[in-house]
């Protein structure tokens, strides 16, 4: 879904977002949500995995279209796409981070089931990967797309954002992993 907004064709991001909503619903109809068949827990559900998708394809855009073509950009204007990422970025996390919350606390009975079983472990691994990828997105945010905006020291900038968003990747792989692992 992400990826879809970073696409320059019309015809091709319409197509790469009709493709990632039926991807999440698909996702969302073989979830423990939809075992519920609680309609609250599935709408929940739904967003969470769209939140999710839209994020991390996002990230990946930004690594695999973005920074590529960055060089031929006039000077300011990646900092001004990092900006409106972290802005897309913040809203899908805060999604993300909120529908998480509620589905974690309709499976885990108790406290400490956070770290008696696996569903729960799974959680606190995926916290904190998420607390590792934000921090990456926050200095690509504060740091690297401030100084790309004010076209102060471009190259070391440009540098550090890409390490930085393969950063945010990797953590992102490694929640995708926890989560493949918590539903198992």
């Amino acid at each position: 879904l992400g990826a879809a907004a970073a696409l320059s064709q019309r015809r091709v991001r319409v197509i790469a977002l009709v493709a990632g909503v039926i991807a999440a619903i698909s996702a969302t109809l073989v979830s423990h949500a939809a075992a519920t068949e609680a309609i609250a827990q599935i709408l929940i559900d739904l967003v969470h995995v769209t939140s999710a998708a839209a994020w991390a394809g996002g990230v990946v855009a930004m690594l695999a279209i973005t920074l590529p073509s960055a060089r031929a950009l006039p000077r300011g204007d990646l900092g001004r796409v990092v900006g409106r990422f972290s802005t897309f970025g913040v809203v899908t996390v805060v999604a993300l981070s909120l529908t998480g919350v509620v589905q974690a606390i309709g499976r885990l009975v108790l406290v400490q089931d956070l770290w008696e079983t696996p569903y729960g472990i799974a959680v606190l691994a995926k916290v904190a990967l998420l607390l590792v990828a934000l921090v990456f997105a926050a200095f690509n945010l504060l740091r690297w797309g401030r100084q790309l905006r004010a076209a102060r020291d471009q190259e070391r900038a440009l540098r550090w954002l890409g390490r930085d968003i393969a950063g945010e990747t990797v953590a992102i792989v490694l929640i995708l992993v926890a989560t493949g692992l918590s539903e198992s």
